[in-house]
C-alpha cells in the first residue's frame, strides 16, 4: 500500500511542469513571431542557435546562444553546435531522480522543460529535379533529430514540438496550466517526434538504397513502408470493411489526385483509378481507358481525346457502364461533351480539365471528376508489394515494353506493318489485364477484351465473343504462353489474323504448326506480362 501512495504521489508531481527554460533552433522559421508571444508572455527563457536566435532577439524573446551557454563553438560549418552534454543532460536528467538531480547540481547544469527544433527539409530536397547525392548528404539533419528524440524519451519532464503547426496548440496548453505542460500532452507530443524521426530516417535509408539501384544484387534486405494517412475513407472494398487511404508522400501519379468534382473517392475508386492511371501512362498519344474491377474493359489511341474515348467506349459498351475511364491529356469541350453524353461512368481520369468542360462534366453530382496534377509515375517505386498472411511478396515494377525489334515473327505468314503497330498496341493492354489475358485489337483500339479467366483458351473465346464481326482481320495479344495449340486455333477461327505471345511452352512447336495450318501469323515477343 505505501508503494502504491508513492506512485500516485510521483504521478501527481510530475503531471504538471513548468516551462522555465526552452530549447528552440528551426530550420522552418515561419510562424516564429506567433511562438515569439508565447515565450514572451510566460516568462520562458531561451537557448537558441544561428538565425533562430538572431530572429527571436529581434522580437523581443530572452535568448542566450547555445555556444556561450555550453562554451562551444560551432564548428564544422555547423555540423556540430548542439550536440553537446550540458544541453543533453538539460534534456535527459530525470526531476524525479535524486541522483540525477545531485549530478545537475555538481554540475552547475539547468534541467530544460521545452524543446522546439524542426529538421532540415531532407525529403524536399530529394524530390528536387537533379539534386545531388552532397546537396542530400547535407540535408541530413544529426543534432535536431537527436535533441527532440531526447526530449521525447524523457516526457515525463519535457514537451518537444516538431511543427510550426504546432505552436498555437502549445500556447493554448501553456495558457490553460498557468505556464505549465500537462504529462498528458507531453506524452502525445513524444508520439509525434518518434513517427517524424522515424519517417525521416526511413527517408534517407530509402534514398541510399535508390542511389545504390542498378548496384546492388537482388532485392533489398529491408523495406521500410513510412506511409501517412491522407484520407478516411467511408469504408473498404465492402461496407462490412474499413478502410481508408495513405500516401507514401511522392506528390505524383495517385498522391496528386484532386477531386474537382462529385461525391468523395470510395476504396474501389481509387484502386480503380490507379489501374487506369498506369496504363495511361503506358502512351504519348491521345489515348483512354475504361477500367471496371481493375480491368480494363475498353482502350483506344486517337486522333484526339474525343476519338480515343469513343473508340474505347465502343469495345465493349456493357462493360463499361459504371466504369473508371482515364484520359492520358487535358480533357477540352469536344471530349467532355462526348463523356457527358455517354453511359453512367463512375470517375473520370486526367491530368486537367479546360474550365468549359469541367463546367460541363459537373452537372452530373454523382460523377466524379478527378485530376491528376503531377502526370508522372513515382521515382522511388522500383518494386511493388502484394500483402500475405503475415508478410509481404516484393518484386520489381513490370516497365518492360516490347519494341519492333524485340519481336520474332515464327510462323510462315508474316504480318504486316499495321499488324505489328497493333500487336504492341495489344500487348501493352494486355500487360495491365488481369490474367489470364486477351486483348483483340483492330488498328489501335481494343475490340475484344477477356482478363482473369483461369483457362487461356476460354479467354479466347470471351474475347471473341465480345468482339463479335470486329475479331474478322483483328490482332490478338496473350499476357503468356498458349500451352496448347488449341487457343491459336481457336483465334484463327474466329478470325483473328496475327497472334502475339512470348514462348516457352512445351509445345511451342505445336502452336506454331497450328498458326501456319490456318494461315495466320504468330509472332512470340520473349517477356510475359502475368497479372494477379
Amino acid at each position: 500500500m505505501a508503494t502504491e501512495e508513492v506512485l500516485v504521489e510521483e504521478e501527481k508531481v510530475t503531471d504538471r511542469v513548468a516551462v522555465k527554460r526552452a530549447l528552440v533552433s528551426v530550420y522552418d522559421k515561419s510562424k516564429l513571431e506567433l511562438l515569439a508571444e508565447i515565450l514572451k508572455r510566460h516568462s520562458i527563457a531561451v537557448l537558441s542557435t544561428g538565425k533562430t536566435l538572431e530572429v527571436l532577439g529581434k522580437l523581443g524573446v530572452w535568448v542566450e546562444s547555445v555556444a556561450a551557454y555550453t562554451g562551444s563553438e560551432e564548428i564544422l560549418d555547423g555540423r556540430v553546435k548542439t550536440l553537446h552534454p550540458k544541453l543533453f543532460a538539460g534534456i535527459l536528467s530525470r526531476p524525479s531522480k535524486e541522483e540525477h538531480q545531485a549530478t545537475m547540481k555538481k554540475q552547475g547544469w539547468a534541467h530544460i522543460d521545452l524543446v522546439v527544433v524542426n529538421l532540415y527539409p531532407f525529403e524536399a530536397t530529394i524530390r528536387k529535379a537533379g539534386v545531388i547525392e552532397e546537396e542530400a548528404l547535407e540535408n541530413i539533419d544529426i543534432g535536431g533529430p537527436s535533441l527532440l528524440r531526447a526530449a521525447a524519451k524523457n516526457f515525463e519532464s519535457i514537451a518537444a514540438i516538431t511543427s510550426p503547426n504546432d505552436y498555437e496548440r502549445l500556447g493554448k496548453e501553456l495558457q490553460k496550466n498557468e505556464g505549465a505542460t500537462t504529462l498528458q500532452f507531453r506524452k502525445a507530443c513524444a508520439q509525434k517526434v518518434f513517427t517524424l524521426t522515424s519517417r525521416y530516417d526511413n527517408l534517407i535509408s530509402q534514398y541510399l538504397v535508390g542511389a545504390d539501384e542498378g548496384v546492388q544484387e537482388g532485392m533489398p534486405e529491408n523495406i521500410r513502408l513510412e506511409l501517412l494517412k491522407k484520407q478516411e475513407l467511408r469504408y473498404g472494398e465492402n461496407p462490412h470493411q474499413k478502410g481508408a487511404w495513405y500516401s507514401a508522400g511522392e506528390g505524383c501519379g495517385a498522391d496528386s489526385f484532386e477531386i474537382l468534382g462529385g461525391k468523395e473517392l470510395s476504396y474501389n475508386n481509387l484502386r480503380d483509378l490507379n489501374a487506369a492511371y498506369k496504363l495511361c501512362l503506358e502512351f504519348d498519344e491521345p489515348f483512354a481507358a475504361i477500367f471496371k474491377h481493375t480491368n480494363p474493359c475498353g482502350a483506344a489511341s486517337g486522333k484526339d481525346m474525343a476519338e480515343a474515348y469513343r473508340d474505347a467506349y465502343e469495345c465493349d459498351p456493357l462493360s463499361a457502364y459504371g466504369g473508371v475511364v482515364g484520359l492520358n491529356q487535358k480533357v477540352d469541350l469536344s471530349t467532355a461533351q462526348v463523356l457527358n453524353d455517354s453511359i453512367f461512368l463512375e470517375c473520370i481520369l486526367a491530368p486537367t480539365f479546360e474550365p468549359e468542360a469541367l463546367e460541363l462534366l459537373r452537372e452530373k453530382k454523382n460523377r466524379r471528376i478527378v485530376a491528376c496534377r503531377n502526370w508522372k509515375s513515382p521515382s522511388n517505386r522500383g518494386w511493388r508489394l502484394f500483402h500475405l498472411e503475415g508478410g509481404f511478396l516484393a518484386e520489381s515494377v513490370d516497365t518492360a515494353v516490347s519494341e519492333k525489334q524485340d519481336l520474332q515473327v515464327v510462323s510462315k505468314r508474316k504480318p504486316s506493318e499495321g499488324e505489328i503497330e497493333s500487336l504492341l498496341f495489344a500487348e501493352k493492354v494486355a500487360k495491365h489485364t488481369h490474367s489470364n489475358a486477351i486483348v483483340l485489337v483492330q488498328g489501335k483500339k481494343t475490340v475484344g477484351i477477356a482478363g482473369g479467366i483461369t483457362s487461356r483458351v476460354d479467354a479466347v473465346w470471351l474475347a471473341l465473343h465480345k468482339a463479335g464481326d470486329r475479331a474478322k482481320g483483328s490482332v490478338l495479344a496473350s499476357d503468356a504462353f498458349f500451352p496448347m495449340p488449341d487457343g491459336v486455333e481457336r483465334a484463327a477461327s474466329g478470325g483473328v489474323s496475327t497472334v502475339l505471345a512470348p514462348s516457352g511452352s512445351k509445345k511451342d512447336a505445336e502452336v506454331i504448326a497450328a498458326a501456319d495450318r490456318a494461315g495466320i501469323s504468330l509472332v512470340f515477343s520473349g517477356r510475359r506480362h502475368f497479372r494477379h
